[in-house]
C-alpha cells in the first residue's frame, strides 16, 4: 500500500537526486575568468559587530548587473511550474522577506506546506538553510523550493529553457555576465548576490552596541535587554540572535513531520525534518521537534517578520520584556 510516508520518502528522493545533478550541471556551467570584469563591482559593508561573513565573495563578487538578474529572477514567477509563483510570494519585502497573514506557506495550485517561510536576512553569514538546515550552500539553496511539488514544483531544466526564451533574460545575463548564454551557475549564484545583500544590520540595538548615534534604549528597553542576554541569549548568540543551532522548542511532534516508531511495546515519535524544502535531515532527533535556531524575525525584525512560537510564550500580547511575544500568531510545524 502506497503511504503518505512513502510519498514523503519518494519526493525527498527525486528532490535529493535533482539537487546533485543539478549541482553537477553547476560545477560544469562555472564563469569564465572574462565573464568576472564585465560590469561594476559592488561592496559588500561589513557591520563592525557582526561575525564574519561566511559566503565566499571570492568566489561570486558581487556586481550592479548580477545583482539585478538575480534580484529579477527572485520576483520572477517563471520560476514555478504554471508562472503563479516567486521566491517573492513566500519571502515578501514588507515584512522582513518571511510570509504574513498565512499559517503555512502556500505555494502553486494553493497547495499548503507544513511550514511558514523563515524571513531571508544576514543570509550570508549562515552555515545552512531552511528550518531543518537542509541546505549548505546558498548557491544551491533556490532549488529546493523550486523543485519542491507544495512550492513551484518546476524542474530546474525547465526553468533554464524558459529563461533561454526570454529576449529580457538573454539581455540581463549578456548585461551580467559579458554573455548571453544562460547556465545554471550564473542563474543561481545571481540569486545568490542578491539574498547575500539583505543585510539588516541598522536597527536601534545595532546603533547601541556600535555607540552610534541613535542607539539609545529607554528604561524599559534597557531592562528587556538585560532580560534577553540573561534568558534567551545561549541560543540567540552574538548580534545575529542565532548560534546556528538545531533545538528543539517545545512543540508537539506532528503527523506531518514526525514518525511514530515501535520499539518493543512502546513506541517514540522520532522527528526525522521531513519538510516542505524536501530534502531529508539524517539526524533524528527524539521527543520533539528539532528546528534552526531563528535570527531574523525573533530579534531584528520581530514586529514585522514571520511567526515564531516560543514553548515559554503561552499567550501573544505585546510586551517589551520578551520578543517572542511581538508576533501575532504561531508558527505551526
Amino acid at each position: 500500500m502506497y503511504t503518505m510516508t512513502d510519498a514523503l520518502f519518494s519526493r525527498t528522493a527525486v528532490c535529493i537526486a535533482a539537487a546533485v545533478l543539478f549541482a553537477f550541471l553547476l560545477l560544469l556551467s562555472g564563469c569564465t575568468k572574462e565573464e568576472e570584469t564585465t560590469t561594476t563591482v559592488l561592496k559588500f559593508e561589513q557591520p563592525s559587530n557582526f561575525p564574519p561573513l561566511r559566503y565566499s565573495l571570492d568566489n561570486n563578487p558581487i556586481t550592479e548587473s548580477r545583482f539585478v538578474l538575480g534580484r529579477t529572477l527572485f520576483y520572477d514567477n517563471l520560476l514555478s511550474v504554471n508562472n503563479t509563483i516567486s521566491c517573492g510570494s513566500c519571502h515578501q519585502q514588507s515584512v522582513a522577506f518571511a510570509h504574513a497573514d498565512h499559517r503555512v506557506s502556500h505555494g502553486v495550485f494553493d497547495r499548503l506546506g507544513t511550514r511558514n517561510s523563515p524571513a531571508l536576512q544576514n543570509l550570508g553569514y549562515n552555515t545552512s538553510f531552511m528550518w531543518d538546515g537542509g541546505i549548505f550552500d546558498l548557491d544551491l539553496q533556490p532549488l529546493a523550493p523550486i523543485a519542491n511539488h507544495v512550492e513551484m514544483d518546476e524542474q530546474p531544466t525547465r526553468v533554464m529553457d524558459k529563461l533561454k526564451q526570454s529576449a529580457k533574460y538573454r539581455q540581463l545575463f549578456q548585461n551580467a555576465y559579458g554573455s548571453d548564454e544562460i547556465t545554471p551557475a550564473k542563474m543561481l549564484k545571481a540569486l545568490s548576490q542578491f539574498m547575500v545583500m539583505l543585510v539588516s544590520a541598522n536597527s536601534r540595538y545595532d546603533k547601541l552596541v556600535r555607540n552610534e548615534p541613535g542607539g539609545t534604549f529607554s528604561a524599559d528597553e534597557n531592562e528587556g535587554l538585560q532580560l534577553f542576554r540573561g534568558k534567551c541569549q545561549t541560543c540567540h548568540a552574538t548580534d545575529l540572535f542565532t548560534d546556528q543551532s538545531f533545538r528543539n522548542n517545545g512543540l508537539p511532534p506532528t503527523a506531518l513531520n514526525d514518525l511514530v516508531i515501535e520499539r518493543g511495546s512502546a513506541s517514540r515519535l522520532i522527528h526525522l525534518c521531513l519538510s516542505i524544502d524536501g530534502i531529508g535531515i539524517s539526524t533524528i532527533k527524539a521527543d520533539g521537534v528539532l528546528v534552526a535556531t531563528p535570527t531574523g524575525s525573533t530579534a531584528y525584525n520581530l514586529a514585522a517578520g514571520g511567526p515564531i512560537l516560543h514553548p515559554e510564550v503561552s499567550s501573544f500580547v505585546f510586551t517589551p520584556i520578551c520578543p517572542h511575544s511581538l508576533t501575532s500568531r504561531p508558527l505551526l510545524l
